[in-house]
């Protein structure tokens, strides 16, 4: 006889007589929910010690071997019945293979947190710092000026894109008239089509140039919206550190190093700026 596997059931409610009544059937699930947590607890360790969350999860990593850091959890009991939970990272291959694989090296989530959260916060406040020093150049009478210079250059070329574009769409109908042969047609076509990309291509360089003069520039990207999501974060939470945390790099002692996800897009960014008040300097030397 077929029996059908429990995901192919169909159940429907209140077609049988109860075995017991509802009221009871629910105070043994409570019961049992309560027994399961208690259960859950004593497996942990610990009577319901606290249990806390890995947030470095996959970007902690040992600066001597290059392997994943272990994070573990150690319980004591203590006098009274007091349970002391401490949390750390250690490298696992230290266990492993012994110390003449990789030296043995500890350290604790509060410090490895607080570690990272500081240096989370100068890179954020850098990132500000050097918006607000870029917004305000952009302010100035001088940067005004470049931009409608650019902005004169664009037009330019759109009319010029135009005219290319105008005059390509007109050559079928002068060889069709037989006014062109096919070999002239077939030439001033390529030049055309040529032409209005090489101004398509110069037309997106200037815009991109012509955006950095404006007033809410801020390097441009997803560096920005990432960072300023989390400008003001209070607790460092593992979606923070994902976000902006590419590797935590533990030697041992007190050398941590932090690579940032936006290291590149953070260094052009500060290199354009510092570029940009040398412009400024400049200009204001030479008036």
């Amino acid at each position: 006889k077929y029996k059908p596997e429990k995901p192919e059931r169909i159940y429907v409610a209140g077609t049988h007589e109860p075995i017991v009544s509802r009221e009871l059937f629910g105070k043994v699930q409570e019961l049992v929910e309560e027994r399961k947590q208690k259960a859950l607890s004593a497996s942990e360790g610990n009577n319901g010690a606290e249990r806390k969350e890995n947030k470095f999860r996959n970007i902690a990593f040992c600066g001597d071997c290059g392997g994943r850091l272990k994070f573990s959890r150690q319980v004591k009991r203590c006098s009274g019945g007091r349970i002391s939970v401490y949390y750390s990272y250690t490298c696992p291959n230290t266990d492993s293979y012994g110390e003449k694989f990789c030296k043995r090296k500890r350290i604790g989530m509060q410090e490895l947190e607080e570690a990272v959260g500081a240096a989370l916060r100068v890179h954020i406040n850098l990132f500000l710092d050097t918006k607000e020093a870029l917004q305000k150049l952009n302010r100035s009478e001088q940067a005004r000026r470049v931009q409608d210079g650019y902005k004169k250059q664009m037009a330019e070329i759109q009319r010029r894109m135009e005219r290319a574009q105008s005059m390509n769409s007109t050559l079928y109908n002068d060889y069709a008239d037989g006014i062109l042969n096919e070999r002239d047609y077939l030439y001033a076509k390529r030049k055309y089509v040529e032409e209005a990309e090489t101004l398509s291509q110069r037309l997106a360089e200037l815009s991109s140039m012509q955006a950095t003069y404006e007033d809410g520039y801020s390097g441009g990207g997803k560096m920005s919206e990432v960072i300023e999501r989390y400008a003001d974060f209070q607790e460092l939470t593992p979606e923070l550190a994902h976000a902006l945390v590419r590797r935590i790099v533990f030697y041992g002692g007190d050398r941590i190093e932090v690579e940032f996800t936006f290291a590149d897009e953070m260094d052009a960014f500060l290199k354009f700026t510092e570029q940009r008040k040398g412009e400024a300097s400049w200009t204001q030397e030479a008036m």
